[in-house]
């Protein structure tokens, strides 16, 4: 049996594709979108949203899923500002199709329902992405690994910085901070408690002392305590060579 070819109506798909080519050419947001560089109308979208609600800080990382022709990735990279800033923001655009790259993001084409396209998009983000997923799921893996590691480890952390200020600006991962913040210690800072000076001055002494292989004949306490660990290193560094010229007081020590 010979079957009919199927009926197509060739000038209405024509003149459909006309009128919308028309309408879309006459769009005052695609015309002002080629004029700006931006690749579709939507960057205008994301803008307005950023403008109103400001989620796009500087330092914090996206994640563009759909991210073809890529118009919200532009707009992404140039309010995040990747790289910029202590925090080193992060742009990355997903897409299943082929997609031209965009000045400030990593573009990666990928269909997210691919077993392995989590872990992709985590090494792509690394840092708190990594350790969170750690945590969670006590499996990790290393850079350039292709199989994961479990483990029971318990995590130590420390840092200098306001974490709870870092959540707010949307620099710090609101979960893995809650995640790290379970047993919380303040401990402030040196000149606070200088009761500690002379044992960590006798330790960085000594230190350098066996570097330099020779023993001190005389201990100073430092008038003014270093505050930092490299500061104090470097006191430490230059106290020995003092102590084996009479000259040189313990004040200069």
């Amino acid at each position: 049996m010979k079957s009919s070819p199927i009926k197509k109506n060739p000038g209405k798909k024509n003149k459909f594709g006309k009128q919308w080519m028309r309408e879309h050419v006459s769009d005052p947001f695609v015309q002002l979108a080629q004029k700006e560089g931006y690749r579709s109308r939507a960057a205008f979208k994301l803008l307005e949203l950023d403008d109103k609600f400001g989620f796009l800080k500087p330092g914090i990382r996206v994640v563009d899923l759909g991210a073809a022709p890529g118009g919200w990735t532009q707009v992404a990279a140039k309010r995040v500002q990747p790289g910029a800033g202590p925090r080193g923001g992060r742009v990355i655009a997903v897409d299943i199709l082929a997609m031209e790259p965009v000045e400030g993001a990593e573009v990666l084409t990928l269909d997210m329902l691919a077993p392995d396209a989590p872990d992709r998009v985590a090494a792509l983000l690394g840092g708190q992405a990594e350790l969170l997923r750690s945590l969670e799921e006590r499996r990790s893996r290393r850079v350039g690994g292709g199989r994961d590691s479990t483990g029971n480890v318990r995590i130590v952390a420390s840092t200098n910085r306001d974490l709870e200020a870092a959540v707010r600006d949307g620099g710090f991962r609101r979960d893995l901070f809650f995640r790290l913040n379970v047993i919380p210690i303040v401990i402030p800072p040196l000149r606070e408690r200088p009761e500690d000076v002379p044992p960590l001055a006798e330790y960085f002494l000594a230190k350098m002392t066996t570097a330099l292989r020779r023993p001190a004949r005389t201990k100073a306490a430092p008038v003014n305590p270093p505050s930092g660990r490299l500061e104090k290193t470097n006191g430490g560094a230059r106290s020995p060579p003092c102590w084996f010229y009479p000259e040189c007081s313990g004040g200069q020590a």
